[in-house]
């Protein structure tokens, strides 16, 4: 595979030392405690303790220990989530108390995300700390929105030829749409019948802010994909944030042709599905690919506020019939030179998990509302056509 996207972890290690001032006495070895912090003093004591660092800094951490002897060893094994990045060990030239002071440095700035530190005495665990890099002040908040599976990408790797089972001589592509602070890390990792291809892991590092941004991992055949079934995880900051099935087969074939849909009286036009059921009403269409799962265009006339205002009137009203309406993500989206107030939820409804997107854009007196729903354990299966659809959506 040709990895399209990837930013390896690069870390320097720095040597360790450990201070004199040390009275001798005999006793047990111990490591009486560690800290971590932003400095250390000249003899290694912790200056500014702290729990979280910013990308670029390095990491310290000052370890008291008592009663040494000449010849004892003391490990520092650094971890981001679970990933050993590192190990340092200091072996004691003479015997007695003090404090020891290991430090780590980014090559260039650390993912975001939760870290550990663990020390060892001699190989026994001794001690363990938990931290975390957190997005510098000037980063905006990271969020993946969608992620869709296609034959293609155009030249902003946003998706072309949406699918989900593809033939064994295809590439294969993840499209990925977030918003990204700077120092945002997504990772994908790819999995056949369950087992992970650890070769094929691969990253992506922002390295400024970047809203409604894509990004595209892929798998290449070389020569040909095995068939079977396959799953992508997409992890923001350590934290998994989507998951998407597909498959590779010789039966491949190319998605359902999509038809066109104009309405004259609404004023917009869009493309659909050719095996979808079309309903229409006076002032909305309702585009049906199964009795769970839909998307309606409504059209409202003479409007009363902004888009964001529209969408927030929207949801607090349906908030009075469900209840259990959780909104996890309320913003601008831009498709097709169109500025849309983006508002994805869930909810349920006798007894079931729902998970539904609302479009809502304001064109002179009129105000066009887009819905989708789906079943949430079923949501990536139809994201995808969803995804097509707005983006094909236009206004007369």
């Amino acid at each position: 595979m040709s990895k399209k996207i990837a930013l390896p972890i690069a870390i320097a290690a720095l040597a360790v030392t450990l201070i004199a001032c040390i009275s001798v006495k005999p006793a047990t070895p111990e490591v009486k405690g560690l800290t971590l912090a932003k400095e250390l003093t000249a003899d290694y004591k912790p200056v500014k303790e702290t729990a979280e660092f910013y990308p670029t800094e390095p990491f310290y951490c000052s370890v008291n220990v008592a009663s040494i002897k000449k010849g004892d060893v003391v490990k520092a094994s650094w971890f981001y989530g679970e990933e050993l990045i590192n190990e340092t060990t200091y072996t004691a030239e003479k015997a007695g108390s003090g404090y020891i002071g290991f430090n780590l440095k980014p090559e260039k700035y650390w993912p975001i995300g939760q870290y550990r530190v663990k020390i060892y005495l001699n190989d026994q665990a001794a001690g363990e700390k938990t931290f975390s890099v957190v997005p510098p002040k000037e980063a905006i908040p990271s969020k993946v929105k969608k992620v869709v599976m296609a034959r293609e990408v155009d030249e902003d790797q946003r998706p072309v030829e949406l699918a989900t089972v593809f033939a064994p001589d295809e590439t294969i592509h993840c499209s990925v749409n977030a918003d990204l602070g700077i120092y945002s890390r997504l990772v994908a990792k790819w999995y056949r019948e369950g087992k992970l291809l650890e070769d094929l892991t691969t990253t992506f590092v922002a390295e400024k802010n970047a809203s409604d941004t894509y990004v595209d991992f892929y798998l290449e055949p070389s020569p040909a994909l095995t068939e079977g079934n396959y799953t992508v995880e997409i992890y923001l900051d350590g934290n998994l944030a989507r998951t998407v099935d597909f498959s590779v087969s010789k039966e491949a074939t190319a998605p359902s042709n999509m038809k066109p849909y104009s309405s004259d009286s609404l004023g917009f036009s869009i493309l659909y599905p050719a095996d979808w059921e079309v309903l229409e009403e006076e002032d909305n269409v309702k585009f049906q690919g199964s009795p769970a799962a839909l998307l309606a265009v409504g059209v409202m006339g003479n409007p009363e506020g902004t888009s964001q205002e529209i969408a927030e009137g929207v949801i607090q009203s349906l908030k009075e019939d469900y209840p259990t309406l959780e909104v996890s993500y309320s913003g601008p989206f831009s498709s097709d030179e169109i500025e849309w107030w983006e508002v994805d939820v869930t909810f349920e409804e006798e007894g079931k998990k729902n998970s539904s997107i609302l479009l809502v854009t304001v064109r002179g007196n009129k105000a066009y509302v887009i819905v989708t729903i789906a079943p949430t354990e079923e949501e990536d299966l139809w994201l995808s056509y969803f995804v097509e659809m707005v983006e094909s959506f236009k206004i007369k």
